[in-house]
């Protein structure tokens, strides 16, 4: 087995490196910063209490609820900190795309991943933000462009399938137009709650992007070339 000290990349909650297992498959290993849980709650209660103060004195302030978008902002990135979300994540897009040959998502290794360490197949491969590159490889980029419409649509379902069950809810399928591309989403199990939350796809592409520097979560192996 093997483990390179020198970080492959870093962003804000972790980093990740190249490691070997034991049988010499390739893996990526990421790791949380040390200590980084406590920094970002220490901010938040910081954050919180400024918020709290400009309610006090602020009928703008009051009116946004500033200290309770603090607290959702606080619930949601300690929920990024939990790596185990992301591994049944990734799980749960294997299964979806096990069996599109467009796609192949990175096999997560559960016994060699934790709260803080998350480990994963490593794939090889470049950005198609890569022009450069992408000429030189000789892709037809209309075609890849295609497959990446049609994997788009089926992370969505995707995505909102493992988010309930991250959640504990069920899926339920959406009725309205304006959210035609992101069905299933969740229906909330206990009582008083709302009994449905859509998920854009807007705010889908937004949540993709956000995971780019800390690590491979997905690669399209597309057969695309002239």
């Amino acid at each position: 087995a093997e483990f390179d000290q020198n970080a492959l990349a870093s962003a804000s909650i972790g980093q990740v490196h190249a490691a070997r297992l034991a049988d010499g498959r390739s893996v990526v290993v990421k790791v949380q910063h040390p200590g980084i849980e406590e920094r970002v709650n220490v901010d938040f209660d910081i954050l919180s209490g400024l918020a709290g103060f400009l309610e006090e004195h602020d009928e703008t302030a009051r009116s946004l609820q500033v200290r309770a978008v603090m607290e959702e902002a606080r619930r949601t990135l300690n929920g990024e900190l939990d790596f185990r979300r992301e591994l049944r994540s990734l799980e749960q897009f294997g299964r979806a795309f096990a069996d599109n040959p467009d796609v192949h998502m990175p096999e997560a290794y559960r016994e060699r991943s934790s709260r803080r360490v998350l480990t994963m197949e490593r794939l090889e491969g470049f950005s198609v933000a890569d022009e450069e590159r992408l000429e030189a490889s000789g892709f037809d980029r209309p075609r890849l462009a295609e497959v990446g419409a049609h994997v788009f649509q089926g992370m969505t379902p995707a995505r909102s399938a493992a988010s309930c069950a991250a959640s504990g809810r069920s899926p339920r399928r959406s009725t309205s137009p304006r959210y035609a591309a992101t069905s299933p989403s969740c229906r909330a199990s206990s009582p008083g709650r709302r009994s449905a939350r859509w998920t854009s796809a807007a705010s889908w592409s937004s949540s993709r992007r956000s995971c780019a520097g800390t690590g491979s979560s997905c690669a399209l192996r597309v057969d695309a070339r002239q």
